[in-house]
């Protein structure tokens, strides 16, 4: 455990060094910046006022979305290339030639990919609860950041996919199976929250089909989204199955974490 927390501290040191990662504060400043007028700006409809508390609230909770999933992307982008980085510049023979086991090595990069993309994510979630607090007085429910933590599962599931993938194709194609992967479940998401919101079944004379058994097994990363959005804005959300969208994603995490692991221990060096 002790070799495994110190090669992921490397791997934050390392991460935060690359350019990409400053690339991407930069894109995390112009979103707040964006996020900023929505609180300050004034809204009419039909010629009449809107309480720009209102606005400020939805634009927050589209916010809160719209981080979590840059959170996944940032992630996916900064596994695709961890371990065969380390090959290519001759740093994964140098930690595995000393008293490092492989499963270690794997995981602790793994960890390490994990943590800063998780903490990406907690600062911008942070951030949209302190302009909402300092632009408007209004403090958003304590569930806003305790949902943000609860889509740590979802970061940590696509690093592990990226990973994983990352042994048998190109970097590049790992991280577009992993998106594709997401973006599958998105859709198959959405559009089951969709059948089942009151709106749409105003308009339904039948109810909604039962939702066939890939939709209930695959990975729920944007159904355990739109779950942590509803801790904050209070309306419930539907999704496929029985099975709660974090325990669906932590036991694919499992999976795919306990597949990385077995694979890198046939890994010839």
């Amino acid at each position: 455990m002790k070799s495994l927390m110190k090669i992921a501290g490397y791997t934050v040191r390392d991460i935060v060094r690359q350019k990409s990662f400053i690339a991407s504060a930069i894109v995390c400043v112009l979103l707040m910046i964006v996020l900023r007028g929505c609180y300050q700006g004034s809204y009419s409809v039909n010629g009449q006022a809107v309480n720009s508390l209102n606005v400020a609230w939805q634009a927050s909770l589209i916010a809160f979305s719209v981080v979590g999933h840059i959170a996944v992307l940032i992630g996916a982008l900064l596994a695709m290339r961890i371990y065969r980085r380390d090959r290519e510049d001759g740093s994964m023979v140098m930690l595995l030639a000393r008293p490092v086991s492989r499963w270690s090595y794997s995981l602790g990069r793994l960890a390490g990919v994990f943590f800063v993309a998780w903490a990406f994510m907690l600062l911008l979630h942070g951030t949209i609860y302190v302009l909402a607090l300092s632009n408007t007085g209004a403090r958003l429910p304590g569930l806003f950041l305790a949902a943000s933590g609860a889509c740590f599962i979802n970061v940590l599931f696509v690093v592990s996919l990226v990973c994983l993938c990352s042994f048998f194709v190109s970097d590049v194609v790992a991280v577009l199976l992993t998106i594709g992967v997401v973006a599958t479940g998105m859709v198959s998401d959405l559009v089951f929250a969709a059948m089942h919101s009151k709106t749409l079944q105003s308009f339904m004379t039948n109810a909604p089909p039962d939702p066939a058994l890939w939709r209930s097994i695959w990975p729920k990363t944007t159904a355990l989204m739109l779950d942590a959005t509803s801790w904050v804005s209070g309306v419930p959300t539907h999704y496929a199955g029985s099975i709660h969208p974090f325990v669906n994603v932590f036991v694919w995490t499992l999976i795919v974490g306990a597949l990385v692991a077995m694979r890198f221990n046939r890994e010839e060096l």
